[in-house]
């Protein structure tokens, strides 16, 4: 009876003796993690690791509380956070997000005298920012926005330049003075655009897309140019008040696909001109957006 006594006491002193098998270390490394999943909450954080090199069942998993939450309560804020593009942020249904745009392209003017006008060199730059609401999720998006549009139109100079008559009447004049060179024609306009429109996506990685919509233009300032020289004296001269739309709207379409980069067109079924101001001519524009 008292062999049996002791033998159930050394048993249970045994075990209560804890196991110096494995040494505690503070640091702990594994090679290959297949998964590393970290949650932060105010007063706790949570690290789990799933499979490694050697095995692929492998789990760790450590849970740390913090007594003071001054702690953990770090927020980085960066780009990502200041701006929240199309691309930048997960989207969930009702978000609103905002994001910038740059456009860059080519234009000329439709349905003017034919060789008037040349596509190259003219350009168009248009910067902004748009406020992007998701009422459907992260693919279909309604935009918002406001920017400036800067257009160029480069003109033949065989055609002479624009002048204004008495009655405010714009045209081309027949040629530059004799013996002019280094000739230079253009139309200048500086609009403060809002962009209105929607855009589609067909991947879940939002890389193709399509955006259709309208760009309404409010052209404060605008004016013809033209410059040469005669012998040694360079001319430099510009026309004012030259009579075009205050408010002009482009339909705009924008889309994207597989190893293309964003291409867009517009183009104002408004003439340029006022009534009575100047030839019938419609801007047209295609480039790239960034």
């Amino acid at each position: 009876m008292k062999t049996k006594t002791f033998f159930v006491a050394l048993l249970f002193g045994a075990l209560a003796v804890p196991s110096v098998a494995e040494e505690i270390s503070d640091t702990l490394i594994v090679k290959r993690p297949e998964k590393v999943t970290i949650i932060t909450q105010d007063t706790l954080q949570r690290i789990t690791v799933k499979g490694s090199k050697q095995n692929a069942d492998y789990r760790y998993v450590q849970t740390i509380s913090y007594a003071d939450t001054s702690v953990v309560k770090r927020k980085t804020f960066g780009l990502k956070e200041l701006v929240c593009g199309v691309k930048k942020c997960e989207r969930k249904k009702g978000t609103v997000t905002t994001d910038g745009y740059l456009n860059i392209g080519l234009n000329t003017m439709l349905d003017a005298e034919s060789g008037s006008y040349n596509l190259w060199p003219s350009f168009d730059v248009a910067i902004g920012i748009t406020a992007d609401w998701h009422p459907f999720g992260a693919k279909n998006v309604w935009s918002l926005g406001l920017g400036f549009d800067w257009r160029n139109y480069r003109m033949s100079t065989h055609d002479g330049y624009w002048a204004q008559d008495a009655a405010g009447m714009m045209g081309l004049t027949p040629s530059f003075p004799v013996g002019s060179s280094d000739k230079v024609v253009g139309l200048h306009v500086t609009s403060l655009q809002v962009p209105v429109l929607y855009t589609h996506y067909f991947d879940s990685k939002q890389k193709y897309f399509v955006t259709i919509g309208g760009l309404v233009n409010f052209n404060f300032w605008a004016h013809a140019n033209r410059q040469y020289e005669v012998g040694d004296e360079d001319f430099d001269i510009n026309t004012k008040s030259i009579g075009q739309r205050s408010v002009t709207v482009d339909a705009y379409m924008q889309f994207r696909a597989p190893y293309l980069p964003k291409l867009y067109c517009k183009y104002c079924p408004m003439t340029f001109f006022k009534k009575d101001r100047g030839p019938k001519m419609h801007q047209f524009t295609i480039g790239i957006g960034f």
